[in-house]
């Protein structure tokens, strides 16, 4: 049962890890994808040109290629003929120094022993290990004496591993033939044989530092992109701050405005109700009060004159008051002249005619005046 559960969980811990390996494969080639292809290059540690120096009995061979291996210059000159300046010379033509290209060296295929050995998938993640172990173990070879460098291949769920090996003083010798230092060395390269068959043998002489330098650049660009995305992020927060901050504003101005509106409409109430007001006050002063007319029919009527009606009327808005009188006098005919001397009344005029009423003994009357505005009274005194 355990080794069924312990079997299960490896299968399932190699379906994760491949699946991880695609998502990261996938995720890299869409990110490479957004940059031009130069800066992607130099992202992977890709892009440099490469710059092969060849030699023989006769002559020095310098092979400028680019990143796939085709020759785009080259430069070919007796070995007494060479120096190092060649390099630089070579380089500066395509305004490129030494750091902006990867050195290589060709050796004959002869010169480097192949070997091949077969891994299970699981070693996939300790395989330098197991290979520098293996050579160690396998091989009449000191590990201090050469440098190795191998190739990966998937075959039928193995791993198919092609191991090159180079002694440290065959480089060496090169190295110093060509007048520079091992330092300045990137790769051991094969050439053909004479067959023209090629052994597809590149021995990397510094990998650690170059696998150093990639996951610098990558880190930096992960760095330089986190710095955008937050960059980006922040513009958008302060942007959208920014419009709930004028969304809110057009809110509270649409309110504001609705509530101006109202006082507004309640000022021009109140200013309306305020000429009401003040027109009834103005009119108030302008037309005599009814004890005011009380008062001046009481000192107009002789003595031998009562009333039994007095009445106040506006016939319509607009026009001038009147004041009805019925009642007995002596000489009612006179109290239309009396009345048009007053100065309240005015236009007085009988509205019935004068009958003797035979149980006062006294003539009856109905007679009507028009009462005058303050203005009017101004006017004639």
């Amino acid at each position: 049962m355990l080794a069924q559960i312990s079997q299960l969980w490896s299968s399932a811990s190699d379906h994760l890890r491949q699946a991880a390996l695609r998502f990261g494969k996938w995720w890299l080639q869409e990110f490479l994808s957004l940059w031009p292809e130069r800066v992607a290059q130099w992202l992977m540690g890709s892009g440099n040109p490469k710059l092969l120096l060849l030699q023989d009995d006769a002559f020095v061979e310098l092979s400028l290629k680019t990143k796939d291996g085709t020759d785009f210059d080259h430069a070919r000159v007796p070995r007494h003929e060479y120096g190092p300046n060649l390099i630089d010379e070579l380089l500066q033509r395509h305004q490129l120094r030494r750091n902006d290209v990867t050195i290589g060296i060709g050796f004959p295929s002869d010169q480097l022993f192949q070997r091949k050995l077969l891994l299970p998938l699981q070693a996939g993640k300790s395989i330098r290990e197991i290979v520098a172990h293996d050579l160690a173990q396998r091989t009449p070879f000191n590990l201090a004496d050469i440098h190795h460098d191998y190739i990966v291949v998937p075959d039928a769920g193995k791993l198919s591993v092609t191991q090159h090996v180079i002694r440290r003083d065959t480089v060496s010798g090169a190295v110093s033939s060509y007048g520079i230092e091992i330092s300045d060395i990137d790769f051991i390269e094969a050439l053909p044989r004479g067959d023209g068959t090629t052994s597809p043998a590149l021995i990397a002489l510094h990998p650690e530092a170059a696998h150093r330098t990639h996951w610098a650049r990558r880190a930096a660009t992960a760095l330089a992109t986190s710095a955008l995305v937050l960059a980006l992020i922040a513009g958008g927060l302060r942007y959208w701050r920014q419009e709930a901050a004028l969304d809110l504003i057009d809110t509270e101005m649409v309110t504001a405005r609705q509530q101006a509106q109202q006082v507004r409409t309640a000022f021009a109430k109140l200013e309306q109700r305020q000429r009401s007001v003040i027109y009834v006050f103005a009119k108030k002063q302008n037309e005599p009060t009814v004890l005011d007319i009380w008062d001046e029919v009481t000192r107009l009527l002789p003595t031998d004159a009562w009333l039994t009606e007095l009445r106040i009327t506006a016939p319509s808005t607009g026009q001038e008051r009147q004041i009805s009188l019925s009642g007995f006098s002596a000489a009612a005919a006179k109290l239309v002249a009396v009345l048009d001397h007053s100065p309240v009344f005015q236009d007085a005029a009988l509205t019935t005619a004068i009958a003797l009423d035979p149980t006062e003994q006294r003539e009856r009357f109905a007679l009507q005046a028009k009462i005058r505005s303050q203005e009017l009274r101004g006017a004639d005194q």
